[in-house]
């Protein structure tokens, strides 16, 4: 016998009460009875003792174990057919298991075909599998199959073989129905290797294995893994199809959610899944989240900050102007909510309130005392209010007014170009002869129109040359 377990089973190292070398000493882990207990040897009781002291650090052990979260491979990716690997094998088999016999030929519970039978969830539009249910095969695979929880002697594990169609491991594998492909091996030969998954199989096999705010962090080191799969710009089979990039949004803001309702007001939560639906242009679901942040309560100064995204978008990107200009009141201390409230109320025809908004918009730049949070710089956006006053003024025909707001944009502005376009405009409209020495309004718009820094594109798009069609070619 090996000398190290020669006593009780006990490693070396560990010795009874009263063995040599012991001092007489027993950690308590081991005391189950008093000394010189009625009938009982003291060295007996102590082996016995320290046996269940054996036991229950196993336990412990296995305990501690369940409770880590299951290892998913990042790497995983969709399969169609249940893999396995079978004694004396040269590679793994892609099957679809029938069902496990017992050596009599009697199909064992929870192992039949009715057990085994494909179980799919399909996408409503184009029918193709969203989920597979794969817990009965793997109650039976962990009951039956080699080093199952249940083993039972001479079972039989009987299956159709997808490939390789004609399987070979000597002295394991039984042909059942050549025409069929089908086979049988013993059920303590063989382990499954994995499961029919889909992708929304294997992202939530690896996210879900988490808890709390560590599924945040699994699902945004899957996404970054997977963004290319994810948004398949190829549109090939191996990438992910719009139904699943969809459900893979739904899912990834899902995970945020414990800590969103722990912290409802926590702004950088919101901030984050925006960023994720706006790179995958989820124009709705990104709005959705700004709403719903200030829902939520967010505080100053991200409060503003949310409510003028909300309107940006109306305006910009849905066109809805009266229901965007609620949530840009609600950011007037930002120099864009302000230009675009002028705006909302231009398109609905609210002219007093437009060149009201315009006015205060120009006053707070040019006092340049911290009153509001700039776009950009104080000299462009001046720029874009006073050309945005004088296409308001030409609107409602007021020359002299429109021509002082054009005059206020200096050279080189980024609006200046499009102002002096605007008053090429108003002279067309007025289109006044050559008078008394004077130029008339059109030799004023050929002048005006020399100046602007677009000028030469565009005669080559209005007199075309022989050398611009070479260039097309």
């Amino acid at each position: 016998m090996d000398p190290r377990t020669e006593n009780c089973g006990r490693p070396e190292g560990l010795r009874s009460a009263g063995s040599p070398g012991s001092g007489g000493l027993r950690p308590r882990l081991f005391a189950g009875a008093p000394r010189g207990a009625a009938g009982r040897d003291p060295q007996e009781v102590t082996a016995r003792d320290v046996r269940r002291g054996w036991l229950l650090v196993l336990l412990l052990v296995l305990l501690a174990a369940s409770a880590l979260p299951a290892q998913v491979s990042i790497d995983e990716k969709p399969r169609r057919y249940l893999v396995v690997k079978a004694d004396g094998a040269s590679r793994d088999w892609e099957i679809r298991p029938i069902r496990i016999t017992n050596k009599g030929g009697f199909t064992l519970p929870g192992a039949s075909e009715g057990d085994f039978k494909t179980d799919i969830e399909r996408w409503e539009r184009t029918g193709l599998p969203k989920r597979y249910n794969t817990a009965l095969w793997k109650a039976a695979a962990g009951k039956l199959l080699r080093n199952g929880s249940e083993p039972v002697e001479g079972a039989k594990f009987y299956f159709y073989a997808i490939n390789p169609r004609q399987p070979r491991a000597e002295g394991v594998v039984n042909l059942v129905d050549e025409r069929k492909h089908i086979y049988w091996v013993p059920a303590s030969a063989v382990e499954v290797k994995g499961y029919p998954q889909t992708w929304v199989d294997v992202y939530e096999a690896f996210v879900t294995r988490q808890e709390g705010e560590a599924r945040q962090a699994a699902v945004k080191q899957w996404e970054e893994a997977h963004r290319d799969i994810i948004k398949n710009v190829d549109n090939s089979d191996e990438g992910f199809t719009q139904e699943e990039r969809n459900e893979f949004a739904r899912f990834y803001q899902a995970q945020f959610v414990w800590v969103r309702n722990s912290n409802p007001k926590l702004a950088g939560i919101y901030t984050e899944l925006a960023n994720f639906h706006r790179e995958r242009n989820n124009l709705d679901a990104e709005l959705s989240t700004y709403l719903d942040a200030l829902r939520a309560g967010v505080e100053s100064p991200d409060r503003e900050v949310f409510a003028l995204t909300v309107g940006r978008i109306f305006v910009n990107r849905l066109n809805l102007h009266g229901e965007a200009i609620p949530y840009l009141e609600l950011a007037r201390n930002h120099s864009e909510a302000l230009y675009l409230l002028a705006h909302c109320h231009l398109e609905r025809g609210n002219y007093e309130q437009a060149r009201a908004e315009l006015s205060g918009l120009v006053a707070a730049l040019q006092a340049a005392d911290g009153s509001v949070i700039l776009e950009s710089d104080a000299d462009t956006e001046l720029g874009r209010a006073w050309l945005t006053l004088a296409e308001l003024e030409f609107k409602l025909l007021n020359y002299s007014a429109a021509g002082d707001a054009i005059g206020k944009i200096a050279s080189g502005n980024p609006s200046f170009d499009a102002a002096q376009v605007l008053f090429c405009a108003m002279l067309l409209q007025r289109n006044e002869p050559r008078r008394d020495g004077d130029k008339s309004d059109q030799q004023k718009i050929r002048d005006v129109l020399k100046t602007l820094s677009f000028w030469q594109q565009a005669l080559q798009y209005a007199a075309p040359s022989a050398k611009d069609f070479r260039s097309i070619r």
